[in-house]
C-alpha cells in the first residue's frame, strides 16, 4: 500500500477551526485529566511561591537550589504548553516538549545529587565541552530510561523517521497517507495523557526531595491538595499497568521517573 499527500486544499483558517474540533474533542474524551492537570500546574506553582526566596549562592548546594527553582518555575509554562498542542491535535509538537520537560526532571535529580558539577555542564554557555552527558545523567538518576528517551524522545524531536507516524492516518481502504490537518487520535492523545501522567508525579515528588522546607511552608489545605493530585496521579499510573494486565516494556522503563 502506498503512502500519500493529503491534497485538501487547507488555509490557516481551516487549521484554526480543527484546532477547536480537536479540543473540544479531547475534553470530553480526557476531562479526568484535564482537571488534574490544571490542579497539577497551580501546586506547582504554589510551591514556588512557598520556596523561601534564594540568597546569594555561596555553596556548589546553593546554587543549585536557585538553577533548581528557576527550571521549575520554567517547567510549569513548559507543561502548560505542551498540554495545550496535545489538545489541540499537535502529538508531535507536544512530544517535542516532553523532552524539554524529562531532561529538566533528569537535571534536577543529577545535580541535587552532584552539585559540584553544575558549574562545568553550565560552562555549555561559554563554548566549553561538557564533560557530562545526557546517557551518563539518564543512567544515574533515571535508571532504565535512557533508551526510552532516546528514541521516543529525542530522535523524535531531531526529526528522525519515526517523527512521520504522528503525520499518518488510513483510509478506509486501509491506504496510508500524510494529513496535512488536524484531528482527534485516541492512541496519541492517550499516550500524551499517560506520559505527563508520569512526569507530573515526578516532578511533584522530586520538588518534595529537594525543598522540603517548602512543603513545611504550605497551609493544611495546599499541604492536603498535594497529597490528593499525587494520589491521583499514581493511581491513574497502576490503573494504565492494570488495563494493560501488568508492567510492559514502557512501564518498566518510566518507573524511576515517579516511583521515588
Amino acid at each position: 500500500m502506498g503512502i500519500w499527500l493529503d491534497v485538501r486544499h487547507l488555509t490557516l483558517r481551516d487549521v484554526r477551526l480543527q484546532e477547536v474540533q480537536v479540543e473540544d474533542h479531547t475534553e470530553s474524551r480526557l476531562a479526568g485529566f484535564a482537571e488534574y492537570f490544571d490542579r497539577f500546574v497551580n501546586i506547582l506553582i504554589e510551591l514556588l511561591y512557598a520556596t523561601p526566596a534564594a540568597k546569594s549562592p555561596v555553596t556548589d548546594v546553593d546554587s543549585m537550589k536557585v538553577q533548581a527553582r528557576h527550571w521549575f518555575h520554567s517547567s510549569a509554562l513548559t507543561f502548560r504548553s505542551a498540554v495545550m498542542l496535545s489538545n489541540r491535535g499537535y502529538y508531535l509538537e507536544s512530544q517535542i516538549l516532553d523532552r524539554s520537560l524529562i531532561e529538566i526532571l533528569a537535571k534536577v535529580r543529577y545535580f541535587h545529587k552532584h552539585p559540584d558539577k553544575l558549574p562545568g555542564f553550565q560552562s555549555l554557555a561559554n563554548k566549553k565541552k561538557n564533560r557530562t552527558t545526557w546517557k551518563e545523567i539518564f543512567n544515574e538518576v533515571l535508571p532504565g530510561y535512557y533508551d526510552e528517551y532516546s528514541w521516543s524522545l529525542s530522535y523524535v524531536a531531531h526529526g528522525g523517521v519515526g517523527a512521520n507516524v504522528y503525520r499518518m492516518e488510513k483510509d478506509t481502504a486501509g491506504n496510508r497517507f500524510v494529513s496535512t490537518g488536524l484531528s482527534y487520535k485516541e492512541f496519541w492523545a492517550s499516550a500524551s495523557a499517560n506520559q505527563k501522567n508520569v512526569f507530573m508525579l515526578g516532578y511533584l515528588r522530586t520538588y518534595r526531595k529537594i525543598f522540603p522546607e517548602a512543603i513545611g511552608l504550605l497551609s493544611p489545605a495546599l499541604r492536603a491538595e498535594l497529597l490528593d493530585v499525587e494520589d491521583f496521579l499514581e493511581r491513574c499510573v497502576k490503573e494504565h499497568i492494570a488495563g494493560k494486565s501488568g508492567s510492559n516494556d514502557w512501564h518498566i522503563a518510566t518507573e524511576a521517573i515517579w516511583n521515588v
